[in-house]
């Protein structure tokens, strides 16, 4: 039931309000002490209060912040009399959500409650779906567990704030390129801006051009008698995230180069030009560059959409995260499906750890979620993960041990190859890869001497 507070100092109205509201299913508290309605609002916690303006202990406009700050949901109604008027529309930009002129009418007083009812759920629902948002494509939704995520952040961080700069995100399928467009999309909680995303591979090539750029009315056959706006134009004063960039085929990538260069464009049968404001990003699981060389992308494009650049690595390079994550997903979903899911045996953790995920961290996701759905806890078991490839962890293959191509081997290269990725791994400090690679620090330097690569690159330490 709604709870209703009512102030006013006269006690034979605050009693007839208080039976009356009791009637229409309120629960009710009246006050006839003004000075004690804030400490009643506070104990009560009332979803609307009914305030007379007028009353001799303490005036309605300067209690109604009192109230406002004892109970901030509250959504407060003043009944005043025809010579308060001013006093009314102040107390309505104070905060006040409705007022009411004497003499009284308890029918409309009952309608302003129920739209103040529905204000107070609107308000309420809205605070929790933004929650909601930020938790699941918000920022708030990149869960972060290495020091690459946190630097590639950090850089996405500065993108923010440089609507201008057009960025193309790179990353194989899986690894969250949507997540990371809309943490760049999001600032100041601002809910306002749109955020367009195309996924450039999953519209027919024949309606790309429509679906992007809109259409005028009667365009071409099939076209929607009062035309269509488009994509882009739905995203003027936001962001335009342009998924599998790398799949557009080469006309309409012409015509978006067009638009990225000036902000305007034509619809299709249209002959007034249209303007658009918005930032730009772009993301693909494809080598574009190798994509420009084989002429498959236009290489003015990929300049245009490379601006600014992010790669987010795969889960393999990032190995460290993949526990954290997998115990958050198996938190989520053990609360979503009541299946009580602690924690993951240490066998099960090896598993995980083995695991190549090509899929990325969506795959670990859908691993633990189909966990959760056909096993029941407390502990997810090595048994559990035997979709996998087995209840215990795969052995590593020492490089020795690999096998050999059957064309014959490069020696010299191989070393080289294997060098320079321990290299790469330590971040080129010397001392960490010899120690790595087994040698010492004058061997390492020795070799690096012999092979034709360089012994320290630019800016990096020892």
């Amino acid at each position: 039931m709604p709870r209703a507070l009512i102030v006013d100092d006269d006690p034979t109205v605050a009693k007839y309000l208080a039976g009356f509201l009791g009637q229409h299913g309120y629960t009710v508290r009246a006050v006839t002490d003004a000075r004690e309605a804030a400490r009643a609002a506070q104990d009560f916690q009332p979803d609307a209060a009914v305030l007379d303006l007028m009353m001799p202990e303490r005036d309605g406009l300067e209690l109604l912040p009192e109230l406002k700050a004892a109970c901030p949901r509250c959504q407060v109604i003043i009944y005043t009399g025809a010579g308060d008027i001013e006093k009314a529309v102040l107390a309505m930009r104070r905060g006040a959500h409705d007022f009411i002129q004497k003499p009284l009418n308890y029918d409309a007083l009952l309608l302003s409650l129920q739209r103040a009812l529905e204000v107070r759920h609107l308000r309420a629902e809205n605070t929790f779906l933004r929650q909601a948002y930020q938790a699941h494509l918000g920022p708030a939704a990149i869960l972060v567990f290495s020091d690459a995520m946190r630097g590639l952040l950090d850089h996405a961080a500065r993108y923010r704030a440089t609507p201008d700069v057009p960025v193309l995100i790179e990353g194989e399928s899986g690894v969250g390129k949507d997540l990371v467009a809309r943490y760049i999309h999001h600032r100041d909680d601002d809910y306002s801006r749109p955020f367009v995303a195309i996924n450039c591979g999953a519209i027919p090539r024949t309606l790309v051009e429509s679906e992007l750029f809109g259409h005028a009315p009667g365009a071409f056959t099939g076209a929607r008698a009062e035309g269509a706006p488009g994509m882009i134009r739905s995203a003027d004063g936001g962001t335009l995230f342009l998924d599998e960039i790398g799949e557009l085929d080469t006309g309409s990538q012409v015509k978006l180069l067009r638009f990225l260069e000036h902000g305007t464009f034509y619809p299709v049968g249209a002959t007034k030009e249209v303007t658009v404001r918005a930032r730009i990003l772009s993301a693909t699981n494809r080598d574009l560059r190798q994509a420009v060389a084989q002429g498959h992308f236009r290489r003015d494009l990929y300049y245009r959409l490379d601006v600014g650049h992010l790669r987010v690595p795969p889960l393999r390079e990032r190995r460290e995260e993949i526990l954290p994550f997998a115990r958050h997903f198996l938190r989520e979903f053990a609360e979503r499906f009541a299946n009580p899911f602690r924690e993951i045996a240490p066998e099960a953790e090896r598993i995980l750890l083995h695991a190549p995920w090509p899929g990325n961290v969506r795959e670990l996701r859908n691993a633990i979620e189909r966990v959760v759905l056909t096993q029941r806890g407390p502990v997810v078991e090595a048994r559990h993960l035997a979709f996998l490839g087995g209840e215990s962890s795969p052995p590593e293959v020492p490089p020795a041990e690999a096998p050999l191509p059957e064309t014959g081997l490069d020696l010299e290269a191989t070393m080289l190859r294997l060098i320079q990725r321990a290299l790469e791994k330590h971040a080129y400090n010397q001392s960490r890869t010899a120690r790595y690679l087994g040698i010492s620090r004058e061997a390492l330097r020795y070799r690096m001497k012999r092979l034709p690569i360089p012994s320290i690159p630019s800016g990096r330490p020892e």
